[in-house]
């Protein structure tokens, strides 16, 4: 069980090292109806659950029933109208020069469940640029567009549990009690209980308690928020069940550029033993152990200039 990876956007957990799994021809047609830039990049393409997925530096596509659709360019392009949304309302003479930026990295394929990280930075001068980093899976098979939360009471990169789309929950496929049995041998939500007076007793009160100081865990510097059961990614097998991770936000004050790696060990749900065998074996897809070697030090990237001109558009 692997527990408490602090990573960095920089910094990866390294991974041993796989071939790219061929493009089928199906995979080609995906290609070739992709709205891509000269400059793109194949990084990963494959069948997996009946869907040809093709990971690019330019996008995520995914075909199925012979239509083709972008997956992260619509996220980022929400994140970006929603942070410039205060900036346009300002109504003061000076000028704004900020950055926005959104980096995806696709971590595990099993099935049609897709995982990605999902990197968030946004700098407008000053010493403290803003920065967030979550783990998502998604059911690509569910229709709908791909978006976290509309609340603005919320964390932009939240999901909102009751109106979640095609993110899936780790309830989906694993029951409560295993999930709840597992987090608490982990050490370091044994530590953060062991910061507070009360005990949980089911699984989904556990953010509750945390909930007063921001959901810290602790003083860990790391972030156990009510849609943390959204947060995960297939890391790889152990005899019938598989390890999971499931990420932490960084605390607020804390260096939003890092983010930390819970291991979870579940008992293997029916519905995904033969997905995650074919992941495991490179069939189709594959596991987060060999994201790092897949990837090769690439990810998808979108980038956004918000200027003192955008004031002035409503």
């Amino acid at each position: 069980m692997c527990t408490g990876n602090s990573v960095t956007r920089e910094n990866r957990p390294a991974q041993q090292t796989v071939a790219n799994l061929p493009g089928s021809p199906a995979a080609e047609n995906v290609a070739n109806a992709a709205e891509s830039s000269p400059e793109a990049k194949d990084i990963w393409r494959g069948q997996s659950g009946g869907v040809e997925i093709w990971w690019t530096t330019v996008d995520l596509y995914a075909r199925r029933s012979g239509a083709t659709e972008r997956l992260w360019e619509r996220l980022a392009k929400k994140g970006y109208d929603d942070f410039v949304i205060p900036l346009r309302e300002d109504t003061s003479p000076r000028a704004m020069n900020c950055q926005y930026e959104r980096d995806f990295q696709l971590l595990s394929v099993v099935g049609h469940l897709i995982s990605y990280a999902d990197y968030q930075a946004d700098f407008c001068g000053g010493a403290h640029p803003g920065a967030d980093t979550r783990f998502t899976t998604i059911d690509i098979t569910k229709p709908g567009p791909l978006l976290y939360t509309q609340d603005k009471e919320m964390s932009p990169m939240d999901v909102n549990l009751s109106e979640s789309g095609r993110i899936i929950k780790l309830t989906d496929y694993f029951s409560q009690e295993d999930i709840f049995t597992s987090m608490l041998a982990d050490p370091v939500i044994k530590k953060a209980l062991a910061t507070i007076d009360s005990h949980p007793d089911k699984l989904l009160e556990m953010p509750k308690l945390f909930a007063r100081n921001d959901y810290e865990l602790g003083e860990s510097g790391y972030e156990l928020r009510p849609d943390f059961l959204t947060r995960f990614a297939f890391h790889h097998l152990e005899g019938d069940k598989v390890a999971v991770r499931l990420g932490l936000p960084p605390h607020y004050g804390a260096n939003r550029t890092q983010h930390m790696q819970l291991g979870l060990l579940l008992p293997i749900p029916e519905a995904l033993k033969k997905p995650l065998a074919l992941a495991e074996s490179h069939q189709e897809g594959f596991l987060m152990n060999d994201a790092t070697a897949i990837a090769r030090g690439q990810m998808t990237k979108f980038s956004f200039t918000a200027t003192k001109d955008d004031k002035r558009r409503k």
